[in-house]
């Protein structure tokens, strides 16, 4: 989740720069609760002896980069005509970012550079930030089991409550 969080500000600060003072220190909060769980649980791992490896797919399968293009696409087109508002933009995040949130963070970036408000790009990426961390807590119930869900949830939590704390004060 930590380089999740980390690659989404670099895509937007890539794509507009001025996101940058107001995105990376929310996003550097909302890592850090993120970084203190994943040590816990690298130490408590080593300690039992525990290793898996890890299994790496082909980043570039045409059928994976047809799905993120035709998903980048909706989401452009919806952001497009749901900019009219904050509450529908808002709405679009918490549904995209429960897919992948690198197309909303695309999308609000090259929409910053448009006109959008810079407060309006970052809270909704920080929400579809929020909504993906959701998605995950749910797939690590499914495949984990409820144990590592709820560590997982309860860090990811307390990391988009980092984030906004930053973000808003």
């Amino acid at each position: 989740w930590v380089m999740s969080l980390w690659r989404v500000t670099a895509l937007a600060v890539t794509i507009a720069p001025p996101l940058l003072s107001a995105l990376a220190p929310a996003m550097l909060a909302a890592s850090a609760p993120l970084l203190v769980g994943a040590a816990w649980a690298w130490r408590a791992a080593e300690k039992k002896g525990e290793s898996e490896s890890l299994k790496l797919s082909d980043p570039v399968e045409l059928s994976l980069m047809l799905r993120f293009a035709l998903l980048l696409a909706g989401i452009m087109v919806l952001a497009k005509l749901l900019s009219g508002g904050e509450n529908e933009l808002f709405a679009l995040a918490g549904i995209s970012g429960l897919l992948d949130v690198d197309p909303i963070t695309l999308s609000m970036a090259r929409e910053s550079n448009e006109g959008l408000s810079q407060f309006l790009a970052v809270s909704t990426i920080l929400i579809a930030s929020a909504s993906n961390a959701l998605a995950k807590s749910v797939l690590a119930v499914i495949f984990g089991g409820w144990r590592l869900g709820l560590w997982l949830s309860g860090l990811a939590v307390a990391g988009a409550a980092a984030g906004a704390l930053v973000f808003f004060t």
